[in-house]
């Protein structure tokens, strides 16, 4: 039947959706491409051999192969693993924790071997007021609801224990996992480098010293992250 589990935000633990099966086989009856569909990903791209000019594509999937990993990264996805093999020990997610959800995952076994799921949750997902209408029996009804947590019928994220991959659209997904996954992230470029400082020091209470900046490797992938997902522009504005 599988698992369901939320991670809550800055790795600060897991809880378990629900309490009551009833709810789980509605959701999954509802929500079959989360819970029942077998992707295709034939046509998934390698994001080692992604060049490091290219934008992803916001409907593609990428694949890391994390069978060479070490510390973080392996941890962070074994921790996957062995939490769904004991939500037992779990408590159930509660109304104070849930605008904490960061990751909802649904994991379950073939072969004995786990493949699971992912959906990122983002700010715009949390509702905390909604006034609609809605039909019952024929007749309109006013509903008034408060802190929803909206579910979209997606995968973001796919692990497949198997093979040892894991499939995402979006990298910035994979730092909710854990931010170890910013060691496979790309460099900046010299020419990013440059454009980090032009932004910067257009910015009248900002000055760096270019001749002056040397970046390590594990800055110059947070360098990359920041400029493609533009965090700059947002510290400085």
């Amino acid at each position: 039947m599988g698992h369901f589990i939320g991670q809550l935000k800055n790795n600060s633990g897991f809880n378990k959706i629900f309490d009551r099966d009833s709810e789980f086989t509605q959701i999954k009856q509802d929500n079959e491409v989360f819970f029942d569909t077998e992707l295709d990903f034939s046509d998934s791209v390698d994001y080692t051999m992604v060049r490091p000019d290219h934008k992803l594509e916001a409907e593609k999937y990428y694949f890391l192969d994390y069978s060479q990993s070490e510390g973080g990264i392996l941890n962070s996805i074994q921790r996957y693993f062995n939490t769904l093999d004991s939500t037992a020990e779990i408590a159930t997610l509660i109304q104070v924790n849930l605008d904490k959800i960061e990751l909802l995952i649904y994991g379950k076994k073939i072969n004995n071997k786990y493949k699971v799921n992912i959906q990122a949750i983002t700010p715009k997902y949390f509702i905390k007021s909604k006034n609609y209408l809605k039909i019952f029996d024929g007749h309109i009804e006013y509903k008034h609801e408060k802190n929803v947590l909206e579910f979209k019928d997606q995968i973001d994220i796919f692990i497949d224990e198997n093979e040892k991959k894991i499939y995402f659209k979006h990298f910035n997904y994979l730092k909710k996992i854990d931010d170890s996954f910013i060691e496979l992230y790309q460099e900046a470029s010299d020419e990013e480098q440059g454009t980090f400082i032009e932004e910067v020091n257009s910015h009248e209470n900002f000055e760096i010293d270019d001749s002056k900046l040397k970046l390590q490797t594990t800055n110059l992938k947070k360098l990359k992250f920041a400029l493609d997902n533009g965090m700059v522009k947002e510290v400085l504005s």
